[in-house]
Parts: structure tokens; C-alpha cells; sequence
């Protein structure tokens, strides 16, 4: 009898990571490291399939030059959008070139996961799409145009999908008022924290010549659903004493749309108390989490925060937008703020500030704990019980 073939999409990991290609990474590794499924896994690349085993073991990250002190200008709105739809267009009409017919072979696959939302076209097979958010529709405005259309057109596509997948309540919630998505066509499979983010046994100096303890921490795609505006101009509201005390850095590649940030930014940045550090590694990433005072997390509209869960893990302090996927992530553990509230994220940043001259080794492991008692190995097992639901297998969901 022959096993269930599943593919995995996968093509979120040809760019830096960020939380897509995260959340599919730690989706790809959770599955293939699983002993107890008797299903025929494979990764889907975008061009060819292969073992999913093979390509988790062949895997390495696209790695960016970090840009310390990064110019401000956003990306061109449409320049990398365009070249990938323009690259999907492409391989919509050659990928059936590029298949590995020992993966594929004669027979289609059984399931499809559409990690990259919708399932690719040149796929067959049912297809479960994996909705991170909505915001698309909830927050067209801070999308380019051509990602909203892309979205509408991809919802269409899935509305007879068997079963979403998507990774907090809050986003399971939208599917049901935004689309009309029972209950029950929907499994949350939520993001677990990478090993690398827990407690180190010992300790580690501050990077990108920072102080441990010493300054206060954001990590995102610097565009405007981030809400970076909103806290910059918080940040800048705090005495002089505190801001040269407890500097402001801002971590991730800059993306679409223009952040139109403050005034203030210029000078702050000019005064060393701002600081955009563009996209890092994840051993960078870690230190910048572990040695910061506090993490903030201002972001109008999330599915999920994996950086608020990663801080956390961390054994640092948070603060983040309240009424969102974000206060999932927090585990109970964060001072929650409204979004659009400069005042109210001034008065967190400062408590932040004050809170960490206190900080205690207990604090820290309390924190760390909350944010990783659900591990990828457990995304897995859910993730295989959406399959089986799907499948008609008869094994628990």
C-alpha cells in the first residue's frame, strides 16, 4: 500500500528569512524530524521537488550584509514585488520543466501545505493554504497595491480549500468574520521558538558594540504596519537623560512603503539614540535580544509576533500593541499598549527602562519558560493532524 504524498512549499526560504520563511523552516525541520507518520514527505522549491529530509539537511539560509546605520529611504514600492510576480509568471509557464520526476513521478500529490499562503498552480492535489493574517483586507492602505490584488485573487482560489491552517486565534477568528470560515475547516498551528533563542549558559557580550542592558529593542520589516512611526515619536518624548542612557535600536530589512517617521528621527540618530542596525543573523539577532533592557513591539496588525516570542525566550522584558495575535505571542508576560497611543508607549518605554535596573536571574527564566513550552516537534504533530483530517485517514486531528 502506498503512503500519503504530502509537499511542502517551501519557497518562503529562497529570501532571508524573516516570519514566513521561519515558520516554514520550523515546520519543514518538526515534520521531518517526526518518526511516528507513515507520510511520503516533500519539499516543493518553487522549481522541483525533493525530499523533504534532503532538503532540511541541505539547507542554508541566503545571508545579508548587515547594515549598520542603514539609509532611511524604504525600498522602491513595486521593484521587488514586481520581479517576483514577474519570476511567478515565469515559472508558471516553465516550472513542469524543472519537476524531478522521481519526486513527482506519475502520480499526484495527495495533499499540498501552501506555507506561502496559496498553493502553486503547478501542484496538484488538496490544498490546505496556510493565512498568516489578514491584513490585506483589514489594512489595505499599508500594503502596495499589487500584494492586496495578489491576496483577493489568492483568497478566491481557496475559498473550497478542505481545511486552513493558521497560527494564532486571533487569526482564526478573522477568517471567520473576515470570510466566513467555519470553525471547524480551521487548525492554529502557532510558530514555535527556535532552540537558539533560549537561555545561554553563559553569557554573552552586547553586539554591534552596544551595552548589555543598555538600550531598548524593536525587530521587524521596517514598514508601516510595524507602527515604527508611533514609536519613534514615543521614544523621542523620553528625558534626554533616559534616551542617552537607553538608545533605540531598530532591527530588520527595510521594506515597502514609506515609514514616515518624525522629525526627531534625524536628530536622534545623529545623538547615537537611534540606531537601525538592517537585517542580522540569528546569532546576532539572539545577543541583541539577551542583552537589551526591553523589547517593544509596536505593530498595528500581526497573525501572530514569533520576535515577541523570541524576546521572551530570551529572558527580556516586552511591551507590545494590544487587542492583536501580539499579546498570543507574550504568553501573559507583557505590558500591552494601544497602538496609535504615543503617550502610552512613552510611558511603557520608560517602564522598561526602570524595570530592567532590577532584573532578576528568576525573572528571566520565568519568562523563558512561558515562551518555550511549545516546541516545533508539537507544530509538527498538529500540522500532520490537519494532513490527516484531510486525508480521511481516521487518525486523530
Amino acid at each position: 500500500m502506498s503512503h500519503p504524498r504530502i509537499a511542502i512549499d517551501v519557497v518562503a526560504t529562497r529570501f532571508p528569512l524573516t516570519g514566513i520563511g521561519n515558520y516554514t523552516m520550523g515546520i519543514a525541520r518538526g515534520l521531518s524530524e517526526l518518526q511516528e507518520t507513515d507520510l511520503d514527505l516533500f519539499a516543493w522549491t518553487g522549481r522541483r521537488a525533493k525530499r523533504l529530509a534532503n532538503f532540511v539537511e541541505g539547507f542554508r539560509p541566503v545571508k545579508v550584509a548587515p547594515g549598520v546605520g542603514q539609509d532611511l529611504k524604504p525600498a522602491e514600492p513595486a521593484r521587488g514585488l514586481s520581479h517576483q510576480i514577474a519570476r511567478a509568471k515565469y515559472l508558471a509557464v516553465r516550472g513542469a520543466d524543472f519537476l524531478i520526476d522521481a519526486a513527482q513521478g506519475t502520480r499526484p500529490f495527495d495533499v499540498v501545505h501552501a506555507l506561502n499562503f496559496f498553493p502553486d498552480r503547478k501542484l496538484s492535489g488538496q490544498a490546505i493554504p496556510v493565512i498568516y493574517d489578514m491584513s490585506p483586507l483589514r489594512f489595505s492602505q499599508m500594503h502596495p497595491k499589487e500584494r492586496v490584488l495578489w491576496f483577493e485573487a489568492g483568497l478566491r482560489r481557496v475559498e473550497t480549500a478542505p481545511l486552513f491552517v493558521t497560527i494564532s486565534q486571533f487569526s482564526a477568528d478573522e477568517l471567520m468574520s473576515l470570510l466566513g470560515v467555519a470553525a471547524e475547516r480551521i487548525r492554529i498551528v502557532p510558530p514555535a521558538v527556535d532552540e537558539a533563542y533560549g537561555l545561554q549558559g553563559e553569557e554573552e557580550p552586547a553586539p554591534l558594540g552596544l551595552q548589555k542592558g543598555r538600550y531598548l529593542l524593536s525587530v521587524a520589516t521596517l514598514e508601516p504596519r510595524k507602527n515604527f512611526k508611533t514609536l519613534v515619536q514615543a521614544y523621542s518624548r523620553l528625558p534626554e537623560a533616559t534616551r542617552a542612557r537607553w538608545p533605540l535600536v531598530l532591527t530588520g530589512k527595510l521594506g515597502w512603503g514609506d515609514l514616515d517617521l518624525p522629525a526627531a528621527s534625524e536628530a536622534l540618530r545623529r545623538s547615537g539614540q537611534l540606531l537601525l542596525t538592517g537585517y542580522v543573523d540569528q546569532q546576532t539577532l539572539r545577543r541583541l535580544y539577551q542583552s537589551a533592557a526591553g523589547f517593544v513591539y509596536p505593530s498595528v496588525y500581526e497573525g501572530y509576533g514569533m520576535p515577541v516570542s523570541e524576546a521572551l525566550a530570551c529572558g527580556t522584558q516586552v511591551a507590545v500593541s494590544s487587542g492583536a495575535a501580539t499579546e498570543e505571542a507574550a504568553f501573559g508576560h507583557a505590558i500591552t499598549v494601544d497602538a496609535m497611543d504615543v503617550d502610552a508607549w512613552s510611558q511603557a518605554l520608560a517602564r522598561l527602562c526602570d524595570a530592567s535596573v532590577g532584573e532578576t536571574p528568576e525573572d528571566r527564566d520565568r519568562r523563558s519558560r512561558a515562551a518555550t513550552q511549545y516546541t516545533w516537534a508539537e507544530a509538527a504533530r498538529r500540522t500532520v493532524g490537519a494532513f490527516d483530517a484531510v486525508l480521511g485517514s481516521g487518525r486523530p486531528a
